[in-house]
């Protein structure tokens, strides 16, 4: 993705902003991870020859698919012990949770001809968390298991994020511009043109919630973009992949509660970005959703920490977002 020139000077890797106006929003961004007690997961291990490494390799690339894969991908595969006739290795196969100790012994030992050591096939704790830095990864290292250390990802990210400052405070302009009509909920949805990369506005929703309780605004936003669809789809018209909002941006003017979060994960937007925390938000305040990998679908989330001259015109700190 274009890095739109951006420098290590326009992005503070501390607090996770770019330029001084948008803070990405990660769950990983929020929680310190503590690197005397790291979380721990449960892999399968078993001890080798050296000659039976590539034997390794074959198995876990035969028989465990790739999201496995990524799920240990900062930890290193082997671990030697001993020197000489003496060298022996510690291999993780998978997770505990990703097959069965009896399903294992038999892909190893019958199709993949791996000979283990004795009753070595077994279960270790190893840490489940990529380390922040290169200290953190050797300390694991040394007294856990060998991380592959390639440098913080997100920083990469954070560099390389596609964000166009100039469009994205146009967009947000036009956001603050809507809620000087009185209503604290608001969302727009865009579009970036893959012509010139310019965002263009579709649709703005304002909360409609005293007609009818599901109607927030971003709740009333989708379904914009439903009836859009659907009118496309009767004339002919050129379609949209089988996702709602997919390639979608929403801007909004508060974290978003449960329920619309939900709904931008099943319409599979693509990008998320509000101005105001809420108390009762379901992204950085409560649950991340949006940057859950337990869920089928995450989005880019960005909160707006640039200038924010919008103040409620009422207490909205007991409504759902």
């Amino acid at each position: 993705m274009k890095s739109m020139g951006r420098t290590d000077a326009d992005v503070d890797f501390r607090t996770s902003t770019i330029g001084g106006l948008l803070k990405q929003i990660r769950k990983a961004n929020f929680y310190e991870v503590d690197e005397n007690s790291p979380g721990l997961v449960e892999v399968w291990v078993c001890t080798i020859v050296p000659k039976y490494t590539k034997s390794i390799l074959r198995f876990v690339q035969n028989h465990v698919d790739h999201e496995e894969q990524e799920r240990l991908h900062h930890l290193k595969r082997f671990k030697k012990h001993g020197e000489g006739s003496n060298t022996r290795i510690v291999a993780i196969l998978c997770t505990a949770r990703y097959m069965e100790y009896e399903h294992l012994l038999s892909l190893l030992e019958d199709e993949s001809g791996v000979i283990i050591e004795g009753d070595s096939l077994k279960i270790l704790l190893v840490p489940k968390e990529i380390p922040l830095t290169k200290e953190i990864s050797q300390k694991w290292s040394d007294l856990i298991w060998p991380m592959a250390w390639k440098g913080n990802p997100n920083h990469q990210a954070l560099l390389t994020a596609g964000l166009d400052l100039v469009q994205e405070k146009l967009v947000v302009k036009a956001l603050f511009d809507e809620l000087k009509s009185e209503h604290p909920f608001v969302t727009i949805v865009a579009e970036k043109q893959s012509s010139n990369g310019q965002i263009k506005i579709l649709h703005t929703a304002i909360d409609e919630r005293n007609d009818h309780p599901l109607r927030h605004s971003i709740m009333n936003a989708i379904s914009m973009v439903a009836l859009e669809e659907k009118s496309r789809r009767e004339n002919l018209t050129n379609e949209r992949n089988g996702y709602l909002c997919q390639n979608l941006l929403f801007y909004t003017s508060f974290e978003p509660c449960a329920m619309c979060a939900m709904a931008l994960v099943h319409s599979r937007i693509e990008r998320l970005v509000y101005l105001n925390k809420h108390k009762r938000g379901a992204i950085e305040s409560s649950y991340f959703i949006g940057d859950r990998r337990d869920l089928n679908w995450t989005f880019d989330i960005w909160r707006w920490v640039g200038e924010n001259d919008y103040l409620p015109f009422e207490d909205v700190s007991h409504l759902d977002p």
